[in-house]
């Protein structure tokens, strides 16, 4: 508002030394001595200072005359100059922070539930798994990330170092699978769960290797199964998701519900 006011008065001002021309001098001078005085009286008689419109007043008459300083006498040239930079200073610092907001920007509730579903279903997941499952389901990028996912795996599961570890349970027919197969059937399956025979064993490993061909996300195809799994986009606004679960409950696999 004020900036508004110091443009107008300026503006006057300067209608002023045009009409006048002359007379602008003695014109100005008489307006700013007028508005001293009464702001003078004021502070005597209500004993407050000098008001924002006088400071706006000063400031405007500054721009607009040249001798504004000849017929100053209440305050420094000095203040009416720290008051412009002042209200400068404000402005722009009102300006730059009007659309700004402070800290990390929350993620909607719908994807926080869901980050909270898929790490209590899915223990050994972490950020990386948890995020590109989230792709999957259509969010993207400026919803979520991997990174934001790591903060609230925190609060989620406060004891938990590291996900990325196995939790290894010295079953003498895992350990000796798992020296004959790769690292990753061991870190995603075989070290999680106790095995009975060699009946069970095949059937899980079945169940795996289905799974991790057109299922499971790999950070080395672009967060993708090796056969390419589609990704899905939320049909309608109260879709829910659907967990299935995989591998006796180790792994999960999640979709929108298109069921109205």
């Amino acid at each position: 508002m004020y900036r508004a006011l110091i443009r107008l008065m300026t503006f006057q001002f300067t209608i002023i030394q045009i009409l006048f021309k002359s007379k602008n001098d003695l014109v100005l001078e008489t307006i700013e001595l007028r508005q001293q005085l009464a702001t003078y009286q004021a502070k005597n008689e209500d004993l407050k200072s000098i008001t924002d419109l006088t400071r706006s007043f000063l400031d405007s008459l500054k721009r607009a005359w040249p001798k504004w300083m000849d017929a100053l006498i209440i305050v420094k040239p000095e203040t009416v100059i720290d008051w412009q930079r002042r209200r400068f200073k404000k402005y722009w610092t009102k300006k730059s922070g009007k659309h700004k907001r402070l800290g990390r920007p929350s993620i909607k509730l719908e994807i926080r539930q869901l980050i909270n579903k898929m790490a209590t279903e899915n223990f050994i997941w972490g950020a990386p798994r948890i995020y590109s499952e989230l792709l999957k389901l259509g969010y993207t990028k400026n919803q979520v990330s991997q990174r934001t996912i790591s903060r609230y795996l925190k609060k989620i599961r406060p004891d938990d170092a590291d996900k990325t570890k196995s939790h290894k349970l010295q079953i003498p027919l895992a350990k000796w699978c798992g020296r004959t197969l790769c690292p990753f059937i061991r870190n995603d399956m075989l070290n999680k769960m106790i095995i009975f025979n060699e009946e069970q064993m095949r059937d899980y490993m079945k169940q795996y290797f289905e799974y991790y061909n057109n299922e499971r996300c790999h950070l080395s195809v672009g967060r993708d199964s090796p056969n390419g799994r589609e990704t899905q986009d939320k049909p309608f606004k109260s879709a829910r998701i659907i967990s299935l679960p995989r591998i006796g409950g180790l792994h999960h696999v999640y979709k929108w519900d298109k069921a109205a």
